[in-house]
């Protein structure tokens, strides 16, 4: 069985998702922020997504962390963001981390079951 799929696209869709949250962090420009306030606010905005891009670097050859991280990601947005947006906003943020979370799964178990 040809496995590069099953590897390569969690890892894709977690860089994508990264990429698409980094957009959001384009609130920070705004007229009278000076060099210093617009860095701490980049850097604070693109926490998540250099978290994800951490993730796909720890998980590239332990697919098992990244199922757990998404996951734990997924679930920690959550809790922390619920009763804040409607849920399509759930769907939205969560929804990628745990479809990532399932993928680096099945990743994983065909590793496993490759090498058994």
């Amino acid at each position: 069985m040809n496995r590069a799929p099953l590897t390569w696209t969690p890892r894709i869709l977690l860089v994508l998702f990264a990429l698409f949250l980094t957009v959001f962090s384009l609130d920070v420009f705004e007229h009278g922020k000076d060099a210093a306030e617009l860095a701490v606010g980049l850097f604070l905005h693109n926490l998540p997504s250099l978290l994800l891009l951490a993730t796909v670097a720890a998980a590239w050859r332990r697919e098992w962390l990244g199922a757990i991280v998404c996951a734990a990601m997924g679930l920690l947005y959550i809790a922390w963001a619920w009763g804040r947006f409607p849920l399509m906003t759930y769907f939205i943020i969560a929804g990628p981390l745990f479809v990532c979370a399932v993928l680096y799964l099945a990743a994983w178990r065909t590793r496993q079951a490759k090498h058994s």
